[in-house]
């Protein structure tokens, strides 16, 4: 969860995270970076501007990370195993007056790696890209009819995909994968208070379509222990 200003908080509603950022973000054109480095050629980034003035708030973050031993390697020898990760996240929010608010954001992030070969594997020359993506944006607007009266509405809609695919040389199974699911997510609430009573109506619903393609074709069934029935 990519922070849309320096504090926040948030809150989880049905697998569905709803961010909500302070207003006190300072006022004018702010920004950060750092950077290190390790040993495995393994470095990362990491970048954001803020910008506030009056009504307007907007915010861009970005990062990135590489290095050469991403997963534990099944041999001594570190085959194959070089790993990427990034994305972004802005956000951008208005204050039509003191009672109308507007919040929007978008995020994209993205692991891609090789999966680490095995002696055999490396001498037959397999490679095995994999790769885990998401995609989100979020919509919020709320309005305050009176001190007693408030009305949120808010959506979101999140892709997210895991890959997996081998060459031809790939031992001792040659493999294809697309899996993945699309979340939508849309609420409006109306909330109250009157003498010692609070109240609150409202309606939410989640959609999630789910895919799976999963092809393989075994290249050496030596390798492979049969079953016993």
């Amino acid at each position: 969860m990519t922070a849309d200003f320096p504090a926040e908080y948030g809150r989880k509603l049905g697998g569905v995270v709803e961010i909500t950022s302070p207003k006190n973000a300072p006022v004018g054109l702010h920004g950060e970076f750092d950077a290190e480095g390790g040993s495995f050629s393994t470095g990362s980034a990491h970048a954001a501007l803020f910008y506030s003035n009056g009504a307007n708030r907007v915010s861009v973050i970005g990062d990135g990370f590489h290095t050469d031993r991403y997963l534990d390697p099944p041999v001594l020898d570190n085959y194959t195993n070089r790993g990427n990760a990034g994305g972004f996240s802005a956000s951008y929010e208005r204050d039509f007056s003191s009672n109308d608010r507007l919040f929007l954001s978008v995020t994209q992030h993205a692991v891609r790696y090789l999966a680490p070969n095995e002696l055999v594997q490396q001498q037959a020359g397999q490679r095995e890209d994999a790769a885990q993506q998401e995609t989100s944006g979020q919509a919020r607007y709320a309005h305050t009819f009176s001190p007693d009266l408030l009305l949120s509405v808010a959506g979101s809609v999140r892709d997210a995909a895991a890959l997996l695919s081998s060459n031809a040389q790939s031992t001792p199974i040659v493999v294809s994968q697309d899996r993945g699911y699309r979340e939508g997510y849309v609420r409006a609430d109306l909330a109250g208070h009157r003498g010692s009573h609070d109240w609150k109506i409202g309606a939410d619903g989640i959609f999630s379509p789910a895919h799976e393609m999963l092809q393989y074709h075994i290249t050496d069934p030596t390798q492979l222990i049969p079953a016993h029935h």
